[in-house]
């Protein structure tokens, strides 16, 4: 069960409006078109250093793993991300976002799954 400290302030943003600030781990139950779920942080640089024949140092950070790739492989790069971050399916407790007052949606996301959640709604 989710613990919630301050509960009475939640529900009530939750009916009064409230903003929603989304990063990687917002979309950990989204799945891309092989049914697989989409990576975050060292799980996406690991698969990205396999993009490459190269020897890409596991001591890279993600950021400067997708620097190294961008420069050597530019296009296959472009294509493997928009690939994998393509969502096909996702949890279907997402839609529970759709029954909230939502003032606004900030995401740091490259997904599409905001988009898709309220793909279908009749009130946002």
């Amino acid at each position: 069960m989710l613990e919630i400290q301050n509960e009475a302030l939640f529900k009530q943003g939750v009916n009064s409006g409230i903003n929603l600030l989304l990063g990687a781990g917002f979309s950990v139950l989204a799945e891309d078109s092989d049914g697989i779920k989409l990576p975050v942080g060292n799980g996406l640089r690991k698969e990205l250093t396999r993009l490459s024949n190269k020897n890409i140092s596991n001591q890279y950070t993600l950021s400067e793993t997708y620097t190294v790739l961008k420069i050597l492989l530019r296009e296959k790069l472009d294509e493997y991300i928009r690939k994998r971050f393509t969502v096909k399916q996702f949890d279907e407790r997402y839609r529970i976002v759709e029954s909230c007052a939502v003032k606004s949606i900030i995401t740091t996301n490259i997904d599409d799954l905001c988009y898709l959640v309220f793909k279908d709604s009749r009130t946002k």
